[in-house]
Formats: C-alpha cells, structure tokens, sequence
C-alpha cells in the first residue's frame, strides 16, 4: 500500500493510501485511493474504516467494538481498547488496538473519478460482527450453488 501525504493548507493533515487486497470488499476495492485523516482513538465508533500500522504495513479494516475502561494506566491514554475486522473475513481481528495506536480514518475513497464518502458505518458494523456482510454472504451462495451442481 502506498502512502501520501498533502497538506491542503488547512490545519488538518490528509494522507492517501492506494488500497490492495479484498478484505473489505465491496466496501473498498483493489485500486481504491483512500483519504485519511489522524484522529485520536477515543473519537473512533463502530462502522469507522481505519487504517493502522502493523509490522510495518498499513492495514485498513473497519471498527466493529469499542471498550472503555475504567482505570487509567496513563494520564495520556485513557484505557481504550479497539476491535477491528475486514467486511470481507470471517474472524474479528485476533489483536485489540489500544489507545497508543496511531489510527488513520478513512473519510473519502477515490474509485476511478468518483469520490465516494464511507457511508452506513454503524448498520455494516453490525452486520461484520454477525458475517453478514455483502462480500461473505456471495461467498456463501458461491459454496451453497457448487455444492449442489457437483452433486
């Protein structure tokens, strides 16, 4: 994955990222440019598509669960904890994000000449925690049909 960064001279800063792979399928395709922008892991909510770093790659999955604590290890981060998983996988993420995870949210996606605002976020969250996801429920179908026709 690629990344950019621009300053729209604006106070915020913006960063693309050329997305690859299928894990978030169909909400984000291969070739997709995603802008993102930094945002402090206590703003996240459910339905958020972030991209974080992870052995030196970006991944970018959605949120699906927040969990606030009660004590406070540091005065800088709050107990945070974040769990994450592609719209496109069968299993949440196995790692929970903490508070200290440099998060980037995903506020347009460039799709050839369009740009598209990530919409729905809460209703697709629900429906990655319960795999009923558009991408997983083809798959399904896909499995179900070649089960009937090779027997």
């Amino acid at each position: 994955m690629q990344t950019h960064r621009f300053n729209t001279g604006l106070k915020n800063r913006y960063i693309s990222l050329s997305f690859t792979g299928y894990s978030m399928y169909p909400a984000l395709r291969p070739g997709d440019i995603l802008i993102t922008q930094k945002i402090p892991a206590e703003k996240l909510c459910p339905g958020d598509i972030i991209s974080y770093q992870k052995k030196g790659r970006y991944l970018v999955h959605r949120v699906i669960g927040t969990k606030k604590g009660t004590e406070k290890r540091d005065k800088c981060f709050p107990e945070i904890r974040i769990q994450t998983k592609g719209d496109n996988m069968l299993h949440r993420d196995p790692e929970q994000l903490s508070a200290r995870t440099e998060c980037l949210k995903v506020i347009l996606i460039r799709r050839k000449k369009k740009l598209i605002r990530p919409g729905f976020g809460p209703c697709l969250a629900f429906l990655s925690r319960c795999n009923l996801t558009p991408g997983i429920m083809i798959s399904r179908i896909n499995r179900y049909i070649k089960k009937i026709y090779i027997r």
